[in-house]
């Protein structure tokens, strides 16, 4: 945007990068002051990012960047369990269209033991899988989770042992 002027002004950044912004007051007497200021501005709007690797009952591994939607990582307990995983979202499909994956993992009473679900849907790939959560463990570090060598059993009747190791980087 243009720059500022007025007794409030204001600039928007339209590309991330480093800046200096220059601030120059007149008093009424035409008396001026002028004071510096360097501003670092962050690439906005990041997606974020899912890693699956399914094998057992069905094989099938993506990766990338969310296309639509959120997953949100909670925040840790004070057992330093990381308290859910949560959201939906697409990515690009392994063959073509869309891949779908949704979490609602969630730390039973604050501890490192999960209950919940993951869903991946994969049309492009023949993939549809509801799993449910019986045991496991996330790791944290930053703004990524992940679970390895997680026991997942689908939802649907009979009962299909899977072994799913995923990460989310939640870029909020």
């Amino acid at each position: 945007s243009p720059a500022g002027s007025g007794v409030s002004p204001s600039h928007t950044y339209v590309a991330a990068g480093s800046y200096t912004a220059t601030l120059t007051v007149t008093d009424d007497d035409g008396a001026t002051d002028t004071d510096t200021v360097g501003i670092s501005v962050s690439p906005s709007g990041a997606a974020d990012v899912v890693t699956l690797n399914l094998t057992g009952g069905v094989q099938y591994a993506n990766s990338g960047a969310l296309t639509s939607g959120n997953v949100t990582v909670g925040p840790t307990s004070m057992f330093g369990a990381v308290s859910s995983v949560t959201g939906v979202g697409q990515l690009p499909g392994l063959n073509s269209g869309t891949a779908t994956v949704s979490f609602n993992v969630k730390s039973f009473i604050g501890l490192p033991v999960y209950l919940g679900n993951v869903v991946v849907s994969d049309p492009s790939a023949g993939v549809s899988v509801n799993t449910f959560v019986l045991f496991g463990s996330i790791q944290k570090s930053g703004n990524t989770v992940s679970s390895s060598s997680s026991w997942f059993l689908t939802s649907s009747w009979p009962w299909v042992g899977y072994n799913l190791s995923w990460s989310v980087q939640d870029n909020v």
